[in-house]
């Protein structure tokens, strides 16, 4: 990105820097979202910093974000559908799409999106990680896929052990098959992985939520068998 220096009246004007840019106050330095409550995306293509003269596929993506930093779905996604025909390789794009389509709870579409995506990134934990999220916790029944999340997200854990997110799907993998007790140990120790990473407060109170829902699970299967 371009940025012409500042001037002041009478002072002789600054060089143009390729590499200078202007900050701006009041924008977020970056977009954060969760798909539903279990994956955390990071867009890692959003400008941290605002040309003073952006050109217009600059403005553009910055104004999807702000769609989806104020939740203007509908608005973000109508948007985003050309510029994915535009970039089809773009991992971030896709990712943007996916999250959208979720708050929409348009699964059938996202699950759609993110098959096409392994195709492009087949060893991307981050894709298997995703997809197996939605499988696990789409509304629409004939769309959960429980068999076909344990198998994306055990290839995720596989491929980044070290990522609590992936923990937290196979914890929900978990609990959405029956497994109670499975699921609230995966929990705890993603809870484990997420404090030490310190990650986001947010995240840790729903993982905290989830692992009281699976406890209670539990206890009322135990007391049931």
């Amino acid at each position: 990105m371009i940025a012409a220096a500042a001037s002041s009246a009478g002072a002789e004007t600054a060089p143009v820097d390729e590499t200078e840019v202007v900050p701006v106050e009041d924008m977020e330095t970056s977009v954060r979202f969760s798909l539903s409550e279990g994956v955390v995306i990071s867009m890692p293509d959003f400008p941290r910093r605002q040309p003073r003269s952006p050109d217009a596929a600059q403005e553009r993506m910055m104004a999807i974000y702000q769609d989806i930093e104020a939740e203007n779905w509908a608005s973000a996604i109508r948007a985003l559908r050309p510029i994915l025909r535009e970039e089809p390789e773009n991992m971030g794009l896709h990712t943007a799409a996916v999250f959208v389509l979720d708050q929409m709870n348009r699964h059938r579409e996202a699950i759609g999106l993110l098959e096409r995506m392994i195709d492009k990134f087949p060893e991307d934990y981050r894709v298997l990680n995703n997809l197996a999220w939605v499988y696990a916790t789409a509304d629409e029944h004939d769309l959960r896929n429980v068999d076909r999340a344990f198998d994306l997200v055990r290839d995720a854990v596989l491929r980044a052990p070290g990522d609590y997110r992936v923990w937290s799907t196979l914890a929900e993998c978990y609990y959405i098959s029956g497994d109670f007790e499975r699921a609230q140990d995966t929990m705890a120790k993603t809870i484990e992985m997420a404090v030490n990473a310190n990650a986001d407060p947010r995240d840790l109170r729903q993982y905290r939520e989830r692992l009281m829902r699976y406890r209670q699970a539990n206890a009322v299967f135990r007391l049931q068998s």
